[in-house]
């Protein structure tokens, strides 16, 4: 698994400014750089949707809905960002005004997915570190949450490297994740099957998005390299 993870890894990494210890060991909160491809509709997207997720710490400067729109800017053209609401399964938009940047938008939260609509395709370079402690907060249905679908961002450095590493990590009484599809704005599903879990599902990309509807309200740290 580690072997995969490492391979994973390598293909999404344009650089990487690690911390070294004692005796040669990666620090588990090492600096990256991600490469992550952004697709605009056409070819193998249907309207230039993507799930995307900042770092756990992500760069300086790097607050708001707004910054994140400037950021995803730098490489082509964005149209709007999405945050989930919990509350309603609706979403805050963030997009511009008359011409004009409006206000902040909401505050970017670690661990929490995204999304873009993008107008190019682009590789967005995402620049951060994990922070190796913070803890995940999934909202089940109930008071805090209309149906228990929280958007979840994995850390770059975490173990799971399959939709059923996932599934196992998160625990509890987690129903199913999704994994948005591009070519048709569609989701790959992954659940139990007769009792049964199924075969490992896709594989976790560094800085996409995933759907995590889950029973009741569930805290855990990622586990990570």
């Amino acid at each position: 698994m580690r072997n995969r993870k490492t391979i994973l890894a390598a293909l999404s990494v344009v650089g990487v400014a690690v911390l070294v210890l004692a005796g040669g060991l990666m620090a588990s909160n090492m600096g990256f750089k991600l490469n992550l491809p952004l697709v605009a509709a056409g070819g193998t997207s249907a309207s230039g949707t993507n799930y995307i997720g900042v770092p756990y710490n992500q760069q300086v400067g790097l607050v708001t809905a707004k910054d994140l729109f400037l950021d995803i800017q730098k490489g082509g053209a964005v149209q709007f960002l999405n945050q989930h609401r919990k509350i309603d399964d609706g979403f805050e938009v963030y997009t511009f005004g008359g011409g004009t940047l409006p206000p902040d938008g909401w505050n970017l939260t670690a661990g929490e997915a995204y999304i873009a609509k993008v107008g190019g395709d682009q590789n967005y370079i995402i620049v951060g570190s994990h922070n190796p402690g913070l803890t995940i907060s999934l909202v089940g249905a109930g008071a805090g949450s209309a149906s228990g679908t929280n958007y979840y961002v994995h850390p770059y450095h975490g173990v799971a490297a399959t939709a059923k590493d996932l599934f196992l990590e998160v625990g509890g009484d987690v129903q199913f994740l999704n994994q948005h599809r591009k070519i048709d704005d569609g989701f790959e599903v992954y659940t139990f099957g007769g009792g049964t879990l199924p075969p490992d599902g896709w594989p976790l990309q560094a800085g996409e998005g995933y759907i995590v509807k889950i029973g009741s309200d569930k805290d855990f740290v990622p586990q990570h390299y």
